[in-house]
């Protein structure tokens, strides 16, 4: 698979996953015969976009392009880009 192909996997496993439509894919790399994906998340939609909430989800995709692995890895505050929990 090439990135633009293993992004859109991972852009919709977190949508089916999640409920909530990807922001953006912040990072897809190769590690070994896999690939992992970095996915950014509006958990919370605020009246101010400044304040929405977000999470990184990091997704891992085997070379057949099945999810062998997912984790919420961080959440933040759009403003400041900080971790709340």
């Amino acid at each position: 698979m090439k990135p633009l192909q293993v992004a859109l996997v991972a852009r919709a496993a977190i949508e089916t996953i999640t409920g909530r439509e990807p922001e953006v894919v912040s990072r897809c790399e190769r590690q070994d015969l896999n690939w992992r994906v970095m996915v950014e998340v509006i958990e919370t939609k605020a009246k101010l976009n400044d304040n929405d909430l977000l999470a990184s989800y990091q997704i891992d995709i085997d070379p057949d392009g099945e999810i062998i692995g997912y984790d919420r890895v961080r959440r933040y505050k759009r403003v400041h880009g900080t971790l709340t929990a």
